[in-house]
């Protein structure tokens, strides 16, 4: 927050009161008005950082938007807003609104524009995300952080050589971090060289160990080249780290018919992670059911097809639909594998 100071509360003088935190902010604004300015941003910071108590930090945040003069503490709410918005609304239309007004208070405030190049990744506007990262990345204290954000956009916009060279000039600046690698890892996956991802992939294991991911990517590199047995083993690696990661289980299943052609098999193989799943409806679940849906539906077991499709959408929280039929048509005969 710069320079701006932050005033010194004495909250130990109402622990007698059993009140909330939330009252004894109201009571220092009360017995110190000369600090309410202060004591408003301060309380407005550690609402933001307490999920829960969101939507108390907008409410704040619209007093000192509202009453405030001082440009600070204005730049700071309009800022934190714009987060709430951004991050936990999801409204990013008012999000931007908020980081522009913003940015009319401090015109190089870096840490803004990173929040708007942020916006504009999430809506798959990449000129504009990368307009606002190379703004961004002018303040030298920011500039690694908006050279990772801009690989990140063209590594999701699939432009995998200028990602590639994005997150190499990240390197040569900073010390390596498991993110890192596994992204540029990524990319070289991308551009089909699986030799260089694996490689980069091993660099990150020896950084993070306990990231189930790195030895998922390593043995999607092997079944990508058809060595099943080194596949076979990475997914195995990643499900010590996590025996539940639905990733490994559906690839591995792949494994069974893709080089076995044993479709029998796969569906064992499936329906057991199904079963010691201790999420069975998360989100990353619904690919297991897709799967065991096609699979039984390629054995002509129709009602257990049905079963796994209706699960399916029962992680989407759309299990009426299907019952209502109206799901049945995406899964019809003509539906590609």
């Amino acid at each position: 927050m710069g320079s701006y100071s932050m005033p010194v509360c004495h909250f130990e003088q109402y622990k007698d009161l059993n009140l909330s935190r939330d009252e004894m902010y109201d009571m220092e604004r009360k017995n110190h008005p000369e600090e309410k300015t202060r004591l408003l941003l301060l309380q407005a910071t550690e609402c933001f950082s307490n999920p829960p108590k969101h939507d108390k930090c907008i409410e704040v945040c619209n007093i000192l938007i509202e009453e405030c003069k001082e440009p600070e503490p204005l730049k700071m709410a309009y800022w934190f807003a714009g987060l709430l918005y951004d991050e936990d609304k999801k409204d990013y239309a008012k999000a931007l609104d908020y980081y522009m007004k913003a940015l009319e208070l401090e015109p190089d405030f870096a840490n803004c524009m990173l929040s708007i190049s942020g916006v504009y990744k999430k809506e798959k506007k990449w000129a504009e995300a990368i307009e606002w990262a190379t703004k961004a990345q002018q303040d030298e204290d920011y500039a690694t952080e908006a050279i990772e954000l801009m690989g990140d956009i063209q590594l999701e916009s699939k432009n995998y050589d200028a990602a590639i060279e994005r997150y190499e000039q990240y390197l040569k600046l900073e010390e390596p971090t498991s993110t890192i690698l596994c992204n540029l890892g990524i990319a070289y996956v991308h551009k089909l060289d699986y030799a260089k991802g694996r490689k980069i992939f091993h660099e990150a294991m020896e950084l993070d160990p306990e990231n189930e991911y790195i030895p998922y990517y390593i043995g999607q590199c092997w079944q990508e080249e058809s060595d099943f047995y080194r596949a076979m083993d990475f997914y195995t690696k990643a499900l010590v780290l996590h025996p539940n990661m639905p990733e490994a289980h559906n690839n591995i299943a792949k494994l069974y018919y893709d080089h076995e052609g044993d479709y029998k098999g796969a569906i064992g193989y499936l329906e057991k992670a199904v079963e010691e799943a201790t999420e069975p409806l998360a989100e990353n679940m619904m690919l297991l059911y897709q799967n065991l849906g096609k699979l039984h539906k390629q054995m002509m077991n129709t009602e257990k097809s049905d079963y796994f499709f209706r699960k399916w959408y029962e992680c989407q929280g759309l299990e009426m639909l299907w019952d209502l039929g109206h799901g049945k048509s995406d899964f019809d005969e003509g539906d590609e594998e």
